[in-house]
């Protein structure tokens, strides 16, 4: 998959509540994180309100570092098994 593409499946809102919750606790703003993953604080925004559901994979990988989440933790909440 390459970094430009969208998952298929929508993220869980466990999801968009963990980088929420992780860039509050380090105390970065949304302008900060969306420069580190070189995206608009919109489209940070509407990650962590659930309302991109599908993100870029290159975004989800950039929050992973940016936030210091490790990657495999991070998509497992993304997609729980169901």
């Amino acid at each position: 998959m390459k970094s430009n593409q969208s998952y298929a499946r929508e993220v869980s809102p466990e999801f968009a509540n963990l980088i929420k919750q992780r860039r509050e606790e380090l105390g970065y703003t949304i302008k900060r994180v969306a420069l580190a993953v070189h995206s608009s604080d919109g489209y940070i925004s509407r990650i962590e309100n659930h309302k991109r559901r599908n993100p870029n994979v290159g975004i989800v990988y950039g929050l992973s570092q940016e936030l210091e989440i490790d990657l495999e933790y991070l998509l497992k909440v993304a997609f729980p098994k169901e």
